[in-house]
Parts: structure tokens; C-alpha cells; sequence
């Protein structure tokens, strides 16, 4: 959800609609495989991995998080803006930089992130200030 697209409303129960940018077409998301981290779906054969498919183009660099968004306690997902620079923030954690991550609470960093981001969500959309 990280890529070159954003989430609009669908229509389907148990789907996220995701607008591709790239081509500016829809392609629906199971809810349940949205929250999967791609390092758990994917093998890595080399220290970074490429895939370009119709809807879909990824890089997963070895030693960066892939960390999804996910549903807070707020009544929304956690953003895109506030969990992509987590992930930034988890890679330098784990690379001379500790204590940017209490702990393995990505989440939380997350949380917090998104407070410091000013993210705001709404029931149909969502935006980050910064």
C-alpha cells in the first residue's frame, strides 16, 4: 500500500480499493492480506528484490522494515505518510541509531509518528499535514 497509489473507498466488504497511480486504474485488496507485510509473503533470493506486475511494483531492500498500516484504536488506518517514515526510522534503529524504536513497538512508533505528523482520518479519506 506503501507503493504508487492510495486507498479509496470500495464498495466490496473485506476489500481495500487501492488508485494506482502509475496507470490510474482501481485494483481491490483482500482486508486480511492488506495487513501482511510483504517480507512475510515474499523470499528473498538476493539483497534486494524486484517485482513488476499489472497493478503492482515494489523494491524490498534487505535490513528495511516492511511494516503495513494498520487499524488503530483511533477508527482508522494508521496512514501511509506516518508508517512509510517508521519504516525509514526502524532501518536506523537497527543500524547505529538505537533507541528511535522502543523496543520491537513499531506500532507505537507509529502512533506517535502520526501525532507528530499531524495525520488526520476521517471515515472515508485521511491526510498527513507535513
Amino acid at each position: 500500500m506503501l507503493s504508487y497509489g492510495y486507498e479509496v473507498v470500495s464498495p466490496i466488504t473485506g476489500m481495500r480499493r487501492v488508485f494506482d497511480l502509475l496507470n490510474g486504474g482501481t485494483f481491490d485488496v483482500y482486508q486480511e492480506d492488506a495487513g501482511i507485510p510483504l517480507r512475510q509473503r515474499l523470499r528473498p533470493q538476493s539483497n534486494s528484490i524486484q517485482s513488476q506486475g499489472i497493478h503492482l511494483a515494489f523494491n524490498l531492500i534487505d535490513g528495511v522494515p516492511d511494516w503495513n498500516q494498520f487499524w488503530g484504536s483511533y477508527g482508522c488506518w494508521s496512514g501511509c505518510s506516518p508508517t512509510a517514515a517508521t519504516n525509514v526510522m526502524g532501518y536506523w534503529d537497527d543500524h547505529g541509531y538505537g533507541n528511535l524504536i522502543y523496543g520491537s513497538d513499531w506500532q507505537g512508533a507509529i502512533n506517535e509518528m502520526r501525532n507528530d505528523m499531524g495525520t488526520w482520518c476521517g471515515a472515508d479519506d485521511g491526510f498527513t499535514q507535513m
